[in-house]
Order: C-alpha cells, then structure tokens, then sequence
C-alpha cells in the first residue's frame, strides 16, 4: 500500500495515459519480470527504496524491456520505470510513503 507524506492511502498512477501506452508495447513476460524484480529489491530493502537507485545507468535485463517498450527513448524508459514502481508498491501488502527531494531527483519510498 502507498500513502502520501499526509498518510492518506493513494491509489491512483499519475500520467495514466503515458503508462499505458508504454504497457501495450511490453510483453506479458517481460512485465512480469520487472515486477518480480521490483518485488525482490523492495523485499530485501530495509527502510528506503530510490527509484533512481534500482535500474542503474546502463539498461540491463529485466529493465532493458522497458527501454524498448519506449522505442528506446531513455527519459521515457525512466518515466514509465518510475510509474511501474509506483504501481509495485501500490500493490504490495505491506506499507509504504513516497517523498520527492528534488524535481528530477527520482521518487523516495520509506516503509512506513
């Protein structure tokens, strides 16, 4: 579950249009593998997961999909990663609130 600083649960993915062209053009399996993937790093992550942090400065596996999915456009690659995580974390059971620093700083999850 994912709450707002002012701890009110948020269920909504902002720029809904943007992420579900990108969906449309990613493969049920390759989905399925970022979200694996996501599920792993925010289960060994202790108290913090930066979006900015996860998928590096190189694209690799299972986020290269992602890339592609935008026709290799990386700023929308990071776009659509960061909504992917948010809609990870919105799902999960435990609980979780977002915080940005910084326009383009990346989004910041604190287990709650």
């Amino acid at each position: 579950m994912l709450y707002n600083v002012d701890r009110n649960e948020v269920t909504n993915i902002p720029h809904r249009s943007d992420y579900n062209r990108w969906m449309r053009n990613l493969s049920p399996a390759d989905y399925q593998a970022v979200v694996d993937a996501l599920n792993d790093y925010c289960d060994k992550a202790k108290e913090m997961v930066k979006s900015s942090f996860i998928p590096g400065t190189v694209w690799q596996k299972p986020y290269i999909a992602l890339y592609h999915a935008c026709n290799r456009n990386e700023q929308q690659a990071g776009f659509f990663f960061g909504l992917l995580l948010w809609s990870v974390i919105q799902r999960r059971n435990d609980s979780w609130v977002f915080w940005r620093a910084e326009a383009g700083d990346g989004m910041t999850y604190f287990r709650k």
